[in-house]
């Protein structure tokens, strides 16, 4: 028999193994898109709105913080999917293991 987790036991049968629906992780993604669209919108409008604000010093930390965000966003993304893809629930005939 074969053992899909490390405590399993010999007579343990199971029954079901599922996952997060992929709607949920489909809204997670959304949410992330809006905020990659609003990090464009700020880049495309703002500096004809506040000039100041990307010219000079104040110009390499907004340039800065602005790539930051990005590998925040980047992040989030990553991690949002390796959780989708490494929890699993498994239904067996003597429990429930997450």
């Amino acid at each position: 028999m074969r053992r899909l987790f490390p405590s399993q036991q010999e007579t343990e049968k199971i029954y079901l193994v599922v996952r997060e629906h992929w709607f949920f992780l489909l809204l997670k993604f959304i949410i992330i898109a809006l905020l990659f669209a609003a990090l464009i919108v700020f880049q495309d409008y703002a500096p004809d709105i506040i000039p100041a604000l990307f010219n000079g010093t104040v110009g390499k930390v907004t340039t800065l913080l602005s790539q930051l965000y990005v590998m925040g966003l980047v992040s989030a993304t990553f991690i949002l999917w390796l959780l989708y893809y490494l929890n699993i629930q498994i239904i067996t005939n003597l429990r429930v293991v997450d």
